[in-house]
């Protein structure tokens, strides 16, 4: 129905409602929207929030998860041969904002094959659809520290989840090393989780002395507050941090 004129004012035709108002400290009629003008409104901003959405979640992924496997890494495609680990690991994700707000991370050990590095990446390609993530090796990282680039202080102080896999396979060069504990102890001073990944255990983690490595492991065991044991041979299990 085509809209229509009353009393001087414009109606729309099909929910009734005026397309114009006069102003009351002026002659003039300005338009206004009608219900049907304000439907169409709100959903051409519900659809351009949904496309701002989308860009910022692949801009996020593309800064923070390497091309490849790893964004195959979903829970969606876990065969949760290990239970008990994909329920702790996805616990953690459904906590994720308290977990962010309280700097809470997690630390997942087991052998080459289990399956702790599949996990700690099905975490942040489900968290960065929330956050910002970033997923590397420690020895990558401490091999592009250098000088501590913009990009790196980026990853260290705003990134809001860092994994990092494979602790405890970088070569103990001193150089590494020291960029490797720069790293680390730069993130404990954020605040900011990490999820790290090692084939340690919990045990050969507990080192006495100075060493920076030392000095390394006794920040992860701070800041992954959470060890889970992920075995592909034994049923996996969830333990306390300080318990083997």
């Amino acid at each position: 129905m085509p809209d229509y004129i009353e009393d001087g004012m414009t109606y729309c035709g099909e929910c009734h409602k005026p397309k114009t108002m006069i102003i009351e400290d002026g002659p003039h009629k300005v338009p206004v929207m009608c219900d049907c003008e304000a439907l169409v409104y709100l959903e051409r901003q519900k659809q351009q929030e949904e496309r701002r959405r989308l860009q910022g979640l692949r801009s996020r992924i593309a800064e923070g998860i390497p091309l490849g496997k790893y964004r195959e890494y979903t829970f969606a495609n876990d065969d949760r041969a290990n239970p008990a680990a994909s329920d702790a690991v996805k616990k953690y994700v459904d906590e994720w904002e308290k977990n962010l707000r309280e700097g809470k991370g997690l630390l997942l050990c087991g052998g080459v094959g289990s399956g702790k590095t599949f996990l700690a990446v099905a975490a942040a390609n489900e968290i960065v659809k929330q956050s910002s993530v970033y997923v590397s090796e420690l020895s990558t990282l401490a091999r592009d520290a250098g000088d501590f680039n913009k990009d790196m202080d980026r990853i260290i102080e705003n990134v809001g989840l860092l994994v990092i896999d494979d602790i405890g396979v970088e070569r103990s060069s001193e150089y590494v090393m020291e960029n490797a504990y720069a790293i680390i102890n730069g993130r404990y001073k954020t605040g900011l989780p990490v999820i790290c990944t090692t084939n340690l255990t919990p045990r050969e983690l507990v080192i006495s002395g100075t060493s920076v490595k030392a000095r390394i492991y006794d920040r992860i065991l701070e800041m992954c507050g959470t060890t889970i044991v992920v075995d592909t041979k034994v049923s996996r299990r969830i333990k306390n941090r300080g318990k083997a």
